[in-house]
Order: structure tokens, then C-alpha cells, then sequence
């Protein structure tokens, strides 16, 4: 059954009046999470006005809006925007077990799946099966086993297709909810399809219409519908097919993509075909073609193809030759003998048709130069077919020496790419050595020479009778500036300080001199004392992004927040401030200087900012 396109997801538009948004926090929040009449764009727009009002210390609401906007990013297909905000909301407190923190997982592992990370959205939805587990939640053990089948279905082969059906009988036991059970009635039937279970298959796909249908659900029943269908057409049983396609045909009001009404016309066209009702047929292949000429969509070869095999039957050889010519343009067919046979005999059967008139009316007129007529044409087909059998070796052989320079390019390619890579990453590496060399020489020197010569001032003052403490006072204020300059500078590690303690030290006399309020969240010190040799980056990019803070922002609110994970460590840094159009701004010394030390680590850096909104850096390194 090369031709049936199994279909496993149904997009629906749903409208649920919104419930009016009362006084109180969680009121507006469960009013957002609601279908309504607002826009995508409206509710992530919502929630980020309710996100600057709610308190720090409020981790369930500020969960709840952070995954609403990670969601709204996801439905537009934004998906580094849609991890960052999830991972925002999973970073509050990972250890508090809710219904919130389970859909934090679980977007991620949908999100992680849509970018073909298979191991990282397995890991995702382990955990979110783990957080339903302990909620004792039936619904959600149920939804995180349709999406782990969904998984395998979508990235593994074959042979994980049993796995994913126990993943789906599970999710069956568990779930209550009577339309989650018709969908899942489908994924089974999509397994055993798989699996050349056709009998099986069919009866689940029947059940799954059936149930749809009782629940008042018929646009929900089309997929098991359209399924039924072709599997009547692939058993030959073809009233059946027919059948089934009439009553899709009712479901269609308009409203369905052009993608599943090509799909639908063209199932019904060689369905009739089958049935020998090819007038009918013809007309149904028109209306395919009102759709592909506005659509670009890859089985429309097929389509052609399938025009072309009913003109034949009604031998209009005509009409069939020329869909086959849209058909080989739109097909590379060199490697297709079956397919070269029947353009070829197509070809020969209008090139004759074309021809006999012709030659009936030499036979009239020359009745005696038929016989040598006929000598000559044979011979003229002799040798289009040998002209054409050596161009097509020709073009074979072409075609397999350019795959192979392109091959050897594309290798060639790589391994520059990477040699300049890892140029350039040693590069930036040489650098930053040399700038915290300097850096540290600068400040060993203010450290040793001018604090210590300011302390031996301040000594003989203080010995002397009649010593001035205003003078005094000054000394030991630039004293004390000094030293803080010194330890800035240089590697925290000089100093032997804690790394964790340098951070928060920082960002207190940052609160403290600019009056800005700085928020830091840190993991234990036993987790932190492990990546030292990180940190020191950390701490040297926390200062960046402070300074341009300070610099460019206007921002009242620091956030730093760092995570210490299994396999990676994650630092990120919002502000309230007024924010920037990333596409439109480009970026200064202070951000390439924290882009180069992201590269060294071999880690990968999103900056996430709109204009009045506040800016956002998030970086993601390798914990090794």
C-alpha cells in the first residue's frame, strides 16, 4: 500500500467563551488558560502585563504565566522562545510537584520533539510521567503516555512500534475522559497499520469513528474516516471506498485545508476509476487540479500521475501523455524503470494515433510507396529508441559524477568549516587569557602598589600629632575603593573567595551604589564547588551583562538565576528595563565578549527582548 498516508493529527479551531476576568490574581489566570475569543498573541500579551505585577514570591502564578506565553510561542512555531519560558517556569522550583509543573515538562518534550531532539524530549517526558505519578494523576499518566507513543512513532523505526502500543494501552486504561480515548482508539489503529495488522486496524479506526460520532464530535471522526477508506480501497473493496468518501464528502463545509480536499478528490477519482465510472472520475480529478495549481505540496506528482492513468483508460492518450510530461518534470524517474515503460508506451501510442491519419491518407495517394513507407518509419523508430536508450545512459552516468564531486564538496566543506571553527574558537580562547592576564596584572598592581602605598600613607598621618581624620577619612575611602577595583578585576580565584560568594558580593554592591533592586538564585555549594573553572566565566559574563544593564537599560529589577542540572548548567539574566528589537540592534563590545566566552564552553546563548519589555539572556552550557 505505497499510496496511504496515514494522518495523526487533526487541527481543530475551538471557540469557548472566555469566563469574565474577575479582581483576583488566580481569576485572570484561569480566564487566560481558557479557549476565549482572544488571539494567541492577545493572551501571551496578557500575560506578560500580569507577570511584571505578581510578586517574586509568587511561584504558582508566576508558573502559570510563564507557561501560558511558553505555549503561545509554540503554537507559532517560535521554538527556542518556547523552551526558554518553559524552562523559566520548571527553574522557580523544580521541586514542587504540581499540575503546572507537569505541563512545564511535558511542553518541553512536544517542543524538544518538533526540532528532532529525541533523547532531550524522552528525558522531558520521563520526568513529567514521574510528576503525575506522584500527583496521583490518572488524566495526566494517561496524556504523558499518548506522548511518549507519539515519540517513538515520530522519530524511531519500526521495531519500536510495540512499545509505542503498550504506551497507548496504558494511556487507555488510565484515562476517563471519553474523546481522549477515540483519539487513542486512532494511534492504535495507526500502530497496527504499521505493522500490516490491516483487520485490527480497521476495526480500531471504526471504533474510534463510532465513538467520535456519539460524542457529537463529527469533524473529530474525519481521520479515522479517511483511513477506513483507504484501506477499503487497498482491499479492493472499491463501493466501500466509495462509500466512505461520500460520507467525507458531507463533513467537508468548506473550512478543511486544501492539503486533505486534494487527498479527498483524489481518493475518490481513482476509486471510481476502479469502479470503471470514469466520467465521474475525470470530474473529481478536475477539482484536484484546482487545488494543486495554487499549492505546493509533495505528493502532487502523484496526482498527475493518477489523472494520466485514467485518461488511458478512456484512451485519450492525448490528455494522458501531456499529465504524464507534468508528471516527469516533477519526478525523477531515472532510476524508475516501470515508470520509463509507461511514459514510453504512452509516448509511442500518441506519436501512432497522431501519425495513422497521416498515413491513411498517403495509402490513398500513393498506394504504392506504402510498403517502403512502412520500411522507413520502423527505422525511424530504431533510431529515437537507440538515441534515447544512449542519452539516458548518458544522464545516468551525469547524474551519479555530479552526486559525487557534490559529495566530496559538501565533505570538503565540513572539515573547513570545522578547522575554522576550532581556529577561531582558540582564537577567542588566546584572547580572553590574555585579557584576564592584563586584567589581573592591573589589578595585582593596584592591589600590592598603590592600596599598599595608600595604607603607608595613612599610617605616618595617623602617627603624626594633630592628624587630620578628614584627610584620613579620604585615604581610607579611596583605600578601600582600590582594593574593591582590584578584586573586580581580577580572577576570583586569585583571592582564593568563593566563587558563589564573589557573585553575590558583586551584585550587593551593585544594588547597593546604584540603587537597583538584584535578585540571585543559586544552587548548594556542594553542586557549585564541582564547576569551578565555569563559574569563573559565569562571573566574568554576570559582570557583562550587569554593566550594559546599567549602561542601556533603565531597568529597576535585576534577576540572576543559576541552575546546576545532570547534564547542563544554565545562568539566566532578565531585566525589567525597556528592552530592544534584537533583529533591528546590533550588539556592542559587551554582548560579542559574552558570546565569545559562551562559544569557549562550547555552550549556545538566546536573547529574548521586545521593546518596553524587559530583556532576557539565557545561556546553556555542557555540565562535563
Amino acid at each position: 500500500m505505497n499510496f496511504l498516508k496515514l494522518l495523526c493529527f487533526l487541527t481543530l479551531q475551538v471557540s469557548i467563551q472566555i469566563t469574565p476576568i474577575g479582581s483576583s490574581l488566580p481569576d485572570k489566570i484561569d480566564s487566560l488558560q481558557m479557549y476565549s475569543d482572544l488571539t494567541n498573541q492577545q493572551r501571551m500579551d496578557s500575560a506578560l502585563v500580569l507577570l511584571r505585577s505578581t510578586s517574586k514570591d509568587d511561584v504558582v502564578s508566576r508558573r502559570k504565566l510563564f507557561n501560558i506565553i511558553a505555549l503561545g510561542y509554540y503554537r507559532t512555531t517560535e521554538f527556542d522562545s518556547s523552551i526558554l519560558y518553559f524552562q523559566k517556569a520548571i527553574a522557580l522550583d523544580s521541586s514542587r510537584f504540581d499540575n503546572d509543573l507537569f505541563i512545564s515538562e511535558r511542553g518541553l518534550a512536544k517542543t524538544y520533539n518538533q526540532i528532532g531532539n529525541l533523547e532531550t524530549s524522552w528525558k522531558h517526558i520521563e520526568k513529567a510521567l514521574f510528576i503525575a505519578q506522584e500527583l496521583d494523576s490518572a488524566d495526566n499518566q494517561a496524556s504523558a503516555y499518548i506522548n511518549m507513543g507519539n515519540i517513538l512513532l515520530d522519530n524511531s523505526s519500526e521495531d519500536q512500534v510495540p512499545q509505542a502500543i503498550q504506551y497507548y494501552e496504558q494511556a487507555l486504561n488510565l484515562t476517563t475522559k471519553p474523546l481522549t480515548k477515540a483519539s487513542v482508539y486512532t494511534s492504535l489503529a495507526n500502530c497496527h497499520f504499521a505493522l500490516d495488522s490491516i483487520d485490527l486496524a480497521l476495526s480500531l479506526y471504526e471504533k474510534s469513528r463510532d465513538q467520535y460520532i456519539a460524542l457529537d464530535k463529527p469533524d473529530y471522526a474525519i481521520i479515522p474516516m479517511f483511513n477506513i477508506a483507504l484501506i477499503h480501497y487497498d482491499q479492493a473493496d472499491y463501493n466501500k471506498a466509495l462509500g466512505s468518501c461520500r460520507e467525507l464528502e458531507k463533513l467537508n463545509n468548506g473550512s478543511w485545508n486544501r492539503i486533505d480536499s486534494l487527498e479527498l478528490y483524489n481518493l475518490t477519482a481513482i476509486t471510481l476509476r476502479q469502479l470503471q465510472r470514469y466520467p465521474e472520475a475525470i470530474n473529481y480529478h478536475l477539482k484536484s487540479l484546482k487545488i494543486v495549481d495554487h499549492l505546493q505540496y509533495i505528493d502532487t506528482e502523484n496526482v498527475y500521475l493518477d489523472i494520466a492513468e485514467t485518461y488511458t483508460k478512456v484512451n485519450n492518450y492525448e490528455k494522458a501523455y501531456t499529465y504524464l510530461k507534468l508528471y516527469k518534470e516533477l519526478h525523477d524517474s531515472l532510476n524508475n524503470v516501470s515508470q520509463r515503460q509507461i511514459v514510453s508506451e504512452l509516448a509511442t501510442k500518441y506519436e501512432t494515433q497522431e501519425k495513422q491519419s497521416k498515413i491513411e491518407q498517403l495509402e490513398i495517394e500513393q498506394e504504392n510507396l506504402k510498403l517502403k513507407a512502412d520500411q522507413e518509419e520502423l527505422i525511424r523508430y530504431a533510431i529515437i529508441f537507440g538515441s534515447l536508450l544512449l542519452l539516458i545512459s548518458a544522464s545516468i552516468i551525469i547524474y551519479v559524477i555530479r552526486q559525487k564531486l557534490f559529495a566530496e564538496r559538501a565533505e570538503q566543506m565540513i572539515r573547513e568549516q570545522e578547522q575554522a571553527k576550532t581556529q577561531e574558537l582558540l582564537m577567542i580562547k588566546t584572547q580572553i587569557e590574555a585579557q584576564e592576564k592584563e586584567k589581573q596584572r592591573i589589578a595585582q598592581h593596584l592591589h600590592d602598589g598603590v592600596a599598599g602605598t595608600l595604607a603607608g600613607i595613612k599610617h605616618t598621618l595617623s602617627a603624626q600629632s594633630g592628624k587630620d581624620s578628614a584627610v584620613l577619612s579620604q585615604i581610607d575611602t579611596a583605600y578601600h575603593e582600590i582594593r574593591t577595583l582590584s578584586h573586580h578585576l581580577a580572577n576570583p580565584q586569585v583571592f582564593g573567595d568563593n566563587l558563589i560568594y564573589m557573585i553575590q558580593k558583586y551584585l550587593d554592591e551593585i544594588q547597593s551604589l546604584h540603587s537597583i533592586e538584584v535578585d540571585f538564585q543559586s544552587p548548594s555549594l556542594d553542586q557549585v564547588n564541582a564547576i569551578n573553572n565555569i563559574l569563573v566565566e559565569f562571573h566574568r559574563i554576570i559582570q557583562e551583562s550587569v554593566t550594559n544593564i546599567l549602561k542601556h537599560a533603565e531597568a529597576t529589577f535585576i534577576e540572576v538565576i543559576l541552575t546546576i542540572r545532570e547534564d547542563e548548567i544554565n545562568l539566566m539574566i532578565e531585566d525589567d528595563g525597556k528592552g530592544f528589537d534584537p533583529e533591528k540592534t546590533s550588539y556592542g563590545l559587551g554582548i560579542s565578549s559574552i558570546e565569545s566566552r559562551v562559544r569557549v564552553l562550547n555552550g549556545n546563548m538566546h536573547i529574548d527582548s521586545r521593546p518596553g519589555r524587559g530583556t532576557a539572556i539565557d545561556i546553556t552550557v555542557p555540565n562535563v
